[in-house]
């Protein structure tokens, strides 16, 4: 996927919103460019006065000083396991 790809879809993804705030929760740098995170994401959907609340954790893979992947998930356990063999592989590496 290129940078026009990503950038389209973050730019539908956020059309979807006449608002759209992320906060950070929680952090872990774990080393060898891994970060685990979990955030919350509050919108006002388009056009409505309605509001959508999301909380998901990310794990975040970083080379060469850019971001590299990004994973979310919706298991909390799940990602923090990822997250730590990810850094692990990378430390053995």
């Amino acid at each position: 996927m290129g940078h026009a790809a990503v950038r389209g879809y973050i730019e539908d993804w956020h059309g979807n919103y006449g608002e759209i705030v992320f906060e950070t929760e929680e952090i872990l740098d774990l080393g060898g460019g891994i970060i685990f995170s979990v955030m919350i994401q509050d919108a006002r959907l388009a056009g409505s006065h309605a509001r959508v609340q999301q909380r998901y954790a990310a794990v975040y893979e970083w080379v060469d000083d850019k971001i590299f992947r990004v994973t979310a998930y919706s298991d909390f356990d799940e990602a923090r396991a990822a997250a730590e063999r990810l850094a692990l592989e990378r430390a053995d590496g």
